[in-house]
């Protein structure tokens, strides 16, 4: 997937580095390619943002019957599960004062629901997090 690329390529300067977990070459989806992008380079920042350097980053990506399934997976500092229902996909409402708006995740949100996906997140504090998305592959 040429979106999983570039957003690898995008984040190359930040640390911990990404890893692709995939034994797919291509799944072919109906987006936007500069907002996808965009959508999962967001969750990956955050993902690396919330991880020590020495930890782990890694996007997984599989391909099952009319959905590509994108996983991103961290290492880091994880969030209690209050905070995932009442605070991480309420618009601007950041972790990090004024570093950041507040919209990234709830934008990721809305744009893959509008395009009939759905998109999960577990966390556990001091182990890490995993946001789940479920894309729409492009049919014939």
């Amino acid at each position: 997937m040429d979106i999983l690329s570039d957003v690898i390529l995008q984040q190359a300067g930040n640390q911990p580095a990404v890893k692709l977990d995939s034994e797919y070459t291509e799944c072919v989806v109906h987006a936007d390619k500069q907002r996808l992008t965009a959508i999962i380079g967001h969750l990956v920042k955050n993902a690396q943002d919330a991880t020590a350097d020495d930890g782990s980053v890694k996007i997984h990506l599989r391909c099952e019957q009319k959905f590509a399934y994108i996983q991103i997976i961290d290492t880091g500092c994880g969030v209690t599960g209050k905070f995932i229902a009442e605070r991480l996909f309420k618009p601007f409402d950041t972790t990090k004062g004024n570093a950041g708006m507040g919209i990234g995740v709830y934008e990721a949100r809305e744009y893959i629901i509008s395009q009939r996906g759905e998109i999960s997140v577990q966390s556990e504090v001091g182990v890490g997090t995993v946001f789940s998305i479920k894309y729409p592959l492009l049919t014939a």
